[in-house]
């Protein structure tokens, strides 16, 4: 059978635009610093490469496979930089990348908060059942059109909205909530009015449409709803959303067959995600059966997690001082380090994109050169 060749090309900016889709930039935390962080938005890439992070390893394995792109969790670039020399790591990747036209694109808190995210993975790895996130996806800022529109005509505005981008929530399209009532206006001498006449009052049984615009989209929305209108005035009202996500949103939970030691499901943990060591925290006999899990780091969730119906919680990233906290708070933790947990990253990025229709002719590689630098000894 003949291989089909992959040869297809795209500019680095609609990868962005598609990449938004499986992870939102808005969803990322405030502190955290995502999307593209080197490259030219309007070069086309072709080959694709995902890694945990851009270490001088990773961005090597890409150029040596001529990749166009190099898609990573951890960022290149944390704060913003003063100098780019090749005196540290980091500013010596940066100096590979542009010298060889490897662009880098980096999402971190806002793929944890997406369905992709390699806590999910750890707790289908654990065969866990009733798998979970405990909080409902993010909710982004942005804008809630509502306009009034006549019955026959209510299809067409909301679809032409739609194709502007507006009513897109999570995977779904063309998300929209329509309510009837009664519009009057009184057309002045000047006034065209496509129902009813003008010099007198007229009353219209409308719908009322509302859909979810965000905040790039709201020119080209306004402007496709107008046109798409059968008034010549149309009436619209246009409202600012909040974002809502917490630290809970990174938590998921599930739920064994059977409960084990905290002791046995350490080991257990271990095999599983093939870690060099791991370390528990709480009474190794304790019985254990449901489990919270954050991959990456955690310390920050333990009284979230604590005041959770759970018996352990699974991460990385367990500080002296925060398992003093969770043995205070008597939650049984174990940290099996934040490379194992997110090590999977690249795997589960490339099948993702590749799970993208539009994306689907572009070559990715998933790069295994990544190891911990840290190595615990016997």
């Amino acid at each position: 059978m003949k291989r089909r060749r992959l040869d297809q090309s795209i500019s680095l900016r609609q990868w962005i635009g598609t990449i938004e889709r499986l992870a939102p930039e808005d969803w990322a935390f405030e502190w955290d610093c995502v999307g593209l962080q080197v490259g030219d938005p309007a070069r086309s890439i072709h080959r694709v490469a995902t890694a945990l992070e851009a270490t001088e390893t990773t961005v090597q394995a890409a150029i040596q496979w001529k990749a166009d792109l190099l898609f990573v969790h951890h960022p290149l670039i944390w704060e913003p930089l003063r100098s780019v020399t090749e005196e540290s790591a980091a500013g010596r990747a940066i100096a590979r990348c542009i010298e060889n036209r490897l662009a880098v694109y980096v999402a971190h808190t806002n793929w944890d908060l997406g369905s992709h995210s390699m806590t999910k993975h750890m707790g289908q790895q654990l065969n866990l059942q009733q798998l979970r996130a405990v909080c409902p996806k993010p909710h982004l800022a942005g804008f809630k059109l509502a306009v009034f529109v006549p019955e026959p005509h209510l299809a067409g505005v909301r679809r032409a909205m739609s194709d502007a981008g507006a009513g897109v929530i999570g995977d779904y399209r063309e998300c929209s909530f329509s309510i009837p009532g009664t519009g009057t206006f009184f057309g002045g001498q000047d006034a065209s009015p496509a129902l009813g006449r003008k010099g007198q009052l007229e009353r219209v049984e409308e719908q009322r449409l509302e859909m979810h615009v965000p905040k790039g989209r709201i020119g080209s929305v306004i402007q496709a709803m107008v046109k798409a209108h059968p008034y010549e005035e149309a009436a619209y009202d246009l409202y600012p959303t909040e974002a809502f996500r917490d630290e809970r949103h990174l938590l998921w939970t599930g739920r064994r067959a059977r409960a084990v030691s905290a002791a046995t499901l350490a080991k257990e943990v271990r095999r599983v995600l093939k870690c060099d060591q791991v370390r528990l925290i709480g009474d190794p006999r304790k019985k254990v059966r449901t489990l919270a899990l954050c991959s990456g780091g955690g310390k920050s969730l333990l009284r979230a997690v604590a005041s959770m119906p759970v018996d352990a919680f699974v991460t990385g990233d367990i500080d002296y001082h925060s398992a003093r906290e969770a043995e205070g708070f008597g939650l049984t933790v174990i940290d099996a380090g934040h490379f194992d947990t997110e090590k999977s990253f690249p795997q589960l990025a490339a099948e993702a994109v590749r799970q993208v229709p539009s994306l689907r002719g572009l070559d990715l590689k998933a790069l295994a050169v990544e190891e911990t630098p840290l190595r615990g000894y016997s």
